[in-house]
């Protein structure tokens, strides 16, 4: 099977200290681990128990064969560990600006987030924390980088801002920084210049009518462009503000101290004002009400 960029890097990537040493520091994880790995060994010792039976056992009347529960339950923690300590490197090297990876991240990290939901065995309070604060920076991240005037990858449509409040969608915005503000830049000043000179060559021409015409045109762009530049000035005013409130509500989560009934109506409030979250936003608080 081949594996994607993404699905490579996290193959190759040692995280085992870097896990080994989180489950040791946060004492639901330790506890967790601990419990799981004595469950691991009591089921070794059922199997190895079996067997022997088994080899002894000639007339086939042993059936006692150990489920793999224990070990399954252990793998399945440990893959959330290793997902969360891994994809909380790739969301620091997407506000770092990584543009090439960002919507496989948001992608993934759903996925796991989704994972993590199913399996109710190891849901504690501070996995749910930590993952619904991760899931809200797949929403800050590219927020944050709209304000700014970038087009962050791990947005989901063009450019998320035309989500919000109709900002104005340029298909420059799609180049990464700073080539979108350049290029946007000198095709401005290429069709300005263009535009002079055929005017210039109807007036020569004693063609004022066509002149005039071309000119009101011309007039009726850069107006327009006006328009809209201060159309996108508002809006970038109106995500900065939902973006800081999304802010505080990250930063709240991630102290790991907050109401998750305030936090749910929080984000309701963003929600109304036009600023939506993913899905699993909602059941994670809920998770984290739980508790």
């Amino acid at each position: 099977m081949k594996l994607s960029n993404m699905e490579e890097e996290k193959y190759n990537w040692d995280g085992h200290k870097e896990v080994k040493d989180l489950i040791s520091r946060v004492p639901e994880l330790h506890e967790m681990n601990a419990r799981f790995e004595k469950a691991v060994e009591k089921e070794k010792l059922e199997y190895e128990n079996y067997l022997e039976n088994w080899r002894h056992d000639y007339e086939g009347k042993y059936k006692g064969k150990p489920d793999k529960k224990a070990s399954d339950e252990k793998e399945a923690f440990d893959d959330v560990m290793w997902s969360f300590v891994f994809y909380k490197h790739e969301l620091k090297k997407q506000s770092d600006e990584r543009p090439f990876t960002g919507l496989s991240v948001k992608e993934e990290i759903f996925e796991y987030a989704k994972k993590y939901l199913d399996s109710k065995f190891i849901h504690n309070s501070f996995l749910t924390n930590s993952i619904l604060a991760q899931v809200i920076d797949t929403e800050l991240i590219p927020l944050e980088y709209e304000v700014g005037g970038i087009t962050h990858p791990m947005a989901t449509s063009e450019v998320r801002a035309a989500r919000f409040v109709g900002a104005p969608v340029k298909w420059s915005n799609l180049l990464p920084y700073p080539w979108n503000k350049l290029v946007s830049a000198g095709l401005s000043l290429i069709f300005l210049i263009i535009g002079i000179f055929i005017i210039i060559f109807f007036v020569s021409a004693d063609l004022n009518w066509l002149a005039w015409i071309f000119g009101i045109l011309f007039a009726w762009h850069y107006i327009g462009k006006i328009f809209l530049s201060a159309n996108s000035v508002k809006t970038k005013r109106k995500l900065a503000g939902l973006g800081a409130n999304l802010k505080v509500i990250r930063d709240e989560i991630g102290s790991h101290s907050y109401d998750g009934k305030v936090i749910a109506e929080r984000m309701k409030k963003l929600e109304s004002d036009g600023l939506y979250v993913h899905s699993l936003v909602y059941p994670l608080l809920e998770l984290s009400i739980k508790s």
